[in-house]
């Protein structure tokens, strides 16, 4: 069973390139629910905030415009905070950050 953290976003919020305070920890993914304008994918580039760096990773909503956004979280580093992409056409309606239960046993087990 995966761990699911709740995000404080103030929703519907705009994509407009600002920083996103995550609850401190170690994640797999952030699962960000979204809104656009129906038309094609749409993508951009989100900045993941660590204990120890930044880094990229693509933001790409459906085809559609509306649905979760999984946004992967690769670095093994406490993440701080998500800067998201300049989309005004996007709207946050929702984040929650994941650890997933391989992950979780991965800890315990020291790996």
């Amino acid at each position: 069973m995966n761990r699911l953290v709740p995000v404080p976003v103030a929703a519907p919020l705009p994509c407009a390139g600002q920083l996103l305070e995550v609850p401190e920890g170690r994640y797999d993914w952030l699962r960000i629910e979204v809104g656009a304008p129906d038309h094609a994918e749409t993508v951009g580039t989100a900045w993941l905030h660590y204990a120890h760096g930044v880094d990229p990773e693509h933001f790409v909503v459906p085809e559609g415009g509306t649905g979760p956004v999984w946004l992967p979280v690769p670095r093994r580093d406490a993440l701080r905070a998500v800067r998201l992409p300049a989309a005004p056409d996007l709207t946050v309606r929702s984040m929650t950050a994941v650890v997933s239960q391989h992950s979780t046993e991965e800890r315990r087990a020291g790996a």
